[in-house]
């Protein structure tokens, strides 16, 4: 693909400015037509006036010095005998950006303006391709940037065509999709709550469609928002704080003054529940509809119970990480939009119950080994392209290389994923060699986002429980794939590591809950048993609510359930004041926020691990006890006691696994081709496939 095209640019087109690219063509008859094409940062494309493909903000951000994902559609309905007009019009996207930002995107190694490359097939063979022949000129797009926002000046005429120019390319190989497109997921219509300012009741991710009426020159301007002052006013302390730049999420329309008019912007996204427009008096608003857009991810399982606190809690986790997921995980889609591993690293045990994420998370973790140093390195946002090498990183952060790939074979029992990554996890352990400290590890990040009156787990124990778990890992992973030299060595460092942690932290730490918990989890303790015990000690000392960070808000129940706690867990699931997940979510507008008191951004998903202790509880599948794949399953169940209803699904290659309890018997439907066993009220039973149906009697 690609042989013959070239990348093609608008050469004097303002930085700011979004540049039109133009070609007509003669077709005697309309055969069947395809486009392969790439437009940087984003692109729209166009034949004969109509827009081709309902895929928003294409192509997917990638480290494009290293790899671009370009995208191929069928245009054969919408040509026609005779002339035929093409017409890409690129936005800045990652790109290009121009303002200055925290993460020095504004001086990515690829930064270059919006350039277009494609290739037209007609019955499979090249009939163009982009080069000098195609013709550029300025858009109506005056100003576009996919954090500070949009501004459109529908008046403007389009002249000044001239033929395009070569570009240099951005340097990366070219690769086809295959993770799925961003696409309008539904939208919202806004109330008026003050004067000039809407609310859509829920925290979203995308932008704003007006319908406005006044006179030539009059504007609109948009201001996103996820939170409102008591006097009306939209406040955006936070989510501003990264960018420097005045102008930040916001969108501006130029009326054409004919009529009722209808305008969103194409090349930003937003995160927001209110906005504010302001407009000139002569100016009437009409409607004003939030957009709601991510990755389309599908749906792969999900539950509802009798306790609504609970179901809400399960939406609000999932919510958060399809708002957060333009191309990546992004840890918030309004301030930072950034790949954060650890986030996505921890959300994922969440992630893989309810959607499909199989290969939006390869794309992801292409764009990791893309971002890997040649020491074996990886930086703690990807895609990147200078920061986040220095702080951020570390191995708690980079675990996710190994916990990823892992998560996704246990859940798919496709082995192609760890072979495709086992490279780069030996380079990484090359590199995390050259970090320890006698087997103990220094430099990175702890228990992030612990309440602050807490003192919080010491980092370098979490670091080192971590670099424990990486080899270990590492060592399951090379007994897949037949590699003894190296899963002995991962045996033999992980051991070591483990060794070295006992005699540097054991009997030292002051006690906490994510300290206990991790103890057991990463097997640094001889009794389990009692360590856990202590772990709930210090729950009922913390009159049962969680004090933890990210790390210990996945590790703290998973432990407690599995020694025999589960009902102490399950009353720090249910509780409702600070801090707690009911208190984080009840602060939040539907989705889950970044720390446990709700403040700076409320839509994040780092916290959203809780969503799979709640669905591995209670239906008793549990991917840690399974055979990868869930070829072989083992189930566990557990019933709290005031909930007498649970109903819960999981969508595997094979067919759907359907489990569902009340008061008086436990059922699971299993597809053909699985096997398993019961284990309720420690009594064991063999499944069969189709429906099993138990009485439920304690």
């Amino acid at each position: 693909m690609f042989e013959h095209a070239k990348w093609i640019e608008n050469a004097g087109c303002p930085a700011e400015w979004a540049p039109i690219f133009h070609k007509a063509i003669e077709l005697e008859e309309v055969k069947n037509t395809e486009i392969a094409i790439c437009g940087l940062g984003f692109y729209i494309l166009e034949v004969n006036g109509k827009r081709v493909s309902d895929d928003l903000l294409t192509p997917p951000f990638t480290a494009y010095d290293k790899r671009v994902l370009y995208q191929v559609y069928d245009i054969t309905e919408y040509l026609h005998v005779g002339e035929n007009k093409l017409e890409v019009t690129c936005g800045n996207g990652w790109y290009n950006q121009q303002e200055p930002d925290g993460w020095d995107f504004q001086h990515a190694v690829w930064k270059s303006a919006p350039q277009l490359i494609c290739q037209i097939n007609v019955e499979g063979k090249c009939y163009l391709v982009s080069d000098t022949t195609w013709e550029t000129a300025k858009s109506r797009i005056v100003f576009n940037s996919h954090r500070l926002g949009e501004s459109y000046q529908v008046a403007a005429d389009i002249q000044g065509f001239h033929p395009a120019s070569i570009a240099k390319g951005p340097g990366g190989i070219l690769e086809r999709q295959t993770m799925p497109p961003v696409k309008l997921q539904g939208t919202y219509e806004g109330k008026e709550v003050f004067p000039y300012v809407y609310d859509f009741g829920q925290s979203i991710t995308g932008n704003v469609e007006i319908k406005v009426q006044g006179n030539t020159g009059d504007w609109a301007t948009i201001l996103y928002s996820e939170r409102i002052r008591d006097d009306g006013t939209i406040d955006r302390e936070f989510v501003s704080q990264h960018v420097l730049s005045k102008r930040f999420a916001e969108d501006v329309y130029f009326l054409k003054g004919d009529g009722e008019e209808i305008w969103h912007s194409e090349f930003g996204f937003h995160g927001f529940r209110y906005v504010r427009i302001d407009h000139p008096i002569t100016t009437k608003i009409i409607s004003v509809t939030a957009r709601d857009m991510h990755t389309d991810l599908q749906d792969k399982g999900g539950y509802t119970c009798d306790n609504e606190n609970i179901n809400r809690l399960h939406q609000a986790c999932v919510r958060a990480l399809r708002t957060n997921y333009i191309h990546i995980p992004m840890d918030c889609p309004h301030r930072e939009k950034n790949g954060w591993t650890a986030d996505a690293m921890l959300s994922s045990f969440q992630a893989l119950y309810n959607l499909d994420m199989t290969e939006s998370y390869k794309k992801w973790l292409d764009d990791i080994v893309d971002c890997q140093r040649a020491n074996g390195q990886i930086p703690c946002i990807a895609p990147t392209s200078l920061w986040g090498y220095g702080w951020g990183s570390g191995v708690t952060w980079d675990a996710v290389l190994f916990i990823l790939p892992w998560n996704i074979y246990k859940f798919t029992g496709d082995v192609s994923v760890i072979e495709r990554y086992y490279s780069a996890m030996g380079r990484y352990l090359s590199y995390l060699e050259t970090q320890s400290d006698d087997n103990t590890f220094t430099i990175g990040l702890g228990d992030w986002c612990a309440p602050r009156e807490i003192t919080p787990c010491d980092t370098r124990a979490m670091l080192t429980c971590y670099a424990k778990h990486v080899f270990d890992l590492y060592a399951q992973m090379s007994e897949i794939l037949g590699n003894d030299e190296n899963r002995d060595y991962a045996v033999r460092r992980a051991s070591e590591i483990r060794s070295a942690f006992q005699k540097e932290f054991i009997g030292k730490q002051e006690s906490c809950q994510t300290y206990y918990a991790a103890l057991v989890y990463f097997d640094m303790v001889d009794d389990k048993e009692e360590t856990a015990r202590l772990l709930a000690e210090k729950v009922k000392e913390d009159r049962g609510h969680l004090y933890a960070g990210i790390f210990g808000a996945y590790l703290v129940p998973i432990v407690l359930r599995e020694y025999g706690y589960f009902e102490l867990a399950w009353e720090m699931v249910c509780k409702e004041e600070y801090p707690g997940w009911l208190y984080l979510m009840n602060k939040c507008h539907g989705a889950m926020g970044e720390n446990w008191r709700g403040g700076e951004s409320l839509d994040h998903h780092m916290f959203t691990t809780v969503d799979a202790f709640i669905q591995e509880s209670l239906s008793g599948l549990d991917m840690k006890h399974a055979e990868a794949g869930f070829k072989t399953i083992h189930l566990n169940p557990y019933f709290p006691k005031e909930m007498k209803e649970f109903s819960f699904w999981h969508d595997l290659e094979e067919g759907r696994i359907k489990i569902r309890w009340d008061e008086t018997s436990y059922c699971i439907v299993i597809p053909e081709g699985i096997c398993g066993t019961l284990t309720l009220f420690g009594e064991s039973y063999s499944l069969k496939e189709g429906e099993n149906v138990f009485p439920i009697m304690e």
